[in-house]
C-alpha cells in the first residue's frame, strides 16, 4: 500500500514545487517591472481618489449622487463598517465619463 502512496506524494510534491517556482518567477518579473502589479478587486475611498487623481471629497460626492456604487463591509456591532469601491465600478465610471466628454465635445463642435 505504501508503494502506491509514495508516487502520489512525490507527484504532489513535484507539482507543488513547480507552482512555487512559477510564483517566484512571476514575483521577480513584477519586481523588475516586466509585469504590472495585480489589480485589486476593491479599493478604499482614498485609494480610489488616488487612482482617479481627485480628492476624497470628490469620490464621496460621486457616491452620494449615485454615480459610484460602494460595498460596505460591516464591522463589529455599532460601527459603520468599511467602505470599499469595486475596481470594476471605478472603471465603468471612467468609461461613462469618457463617453460624456466625447458627447459634449461632439455637441460643442457642431455649434461652432
Amino acid at each position: 500500500m505504501s508503494e502506491t502512496i509514495t508516487p502520489k506524494i512525490r507527484r504532489l510534491a513535484d507539482a507543488s514545487f513547480e507552482v512555487g517556482e512559477a510564483a517566484a518567477v512571476i514575483e521577480r518579473a513584477r519586481a523588475r517591472g516586466d509585469l504590472p502589479p495585480s489589480d485589486p478587486l476593491a479599493l478604499t475611498l482614498p485609494e480610489a481618489a488616488r487612482r482617479l487623481s481627485v480628492s476624497a471629497s470628490t469620490i464621496r460626492a460621486m457616491i452620494a449622487d449615485g454615480r459610484l456604487p460602494i460595498v460596505r463591509i460591516v464591522g463589529r456591532k455599532g460601527s459603520r463598517g468599511r467602505v470599499l469601491i469595486r475596481t470594476a465600478d471605478l472603471d465603468t465610471l471612467l468609461d461613462d465619463m469618457r463617453v460624456m466628454s466625447a458627447v459634449r465635445a461632439g455637441r460643442g463642435s457642431s455649434h461652432d
